[in-house]
């Protein structure tokens, strides 16, 4: 029965997952063919407004589930 749950939770969370990624893609794809500022983050990783803004989706989504990942 522990395993049946586990698995479920497991598969909830993958379809969380694809879920958000697919939302953050139709965002980031809105930025796209304009021009894209791109700035450094402390370790010298590039970073860009769509970036940004996908990630904050993604936390939103997280944080408005009510069995978060």
């Amino acid at each position: 029965m522990a395993e049946e749950l586990d698995r479920r939770r497991k598969r909830g969370l993958l379809s969380f997952a694809i879920e958000s990624a697919l939302e953050a893609e139709k965002l980031t794809l809105q930025f796209f063919p304009q021009s894209v500022d791109v700035e450094r983050k402390a370790d010298d990783t590039p970073v860009t407004l769509s970036d940004r803004e996908a990630e904050h989706l993604i936390r939103g989504s997280m944080e408005h589930t009510q069995d978060p990942p």
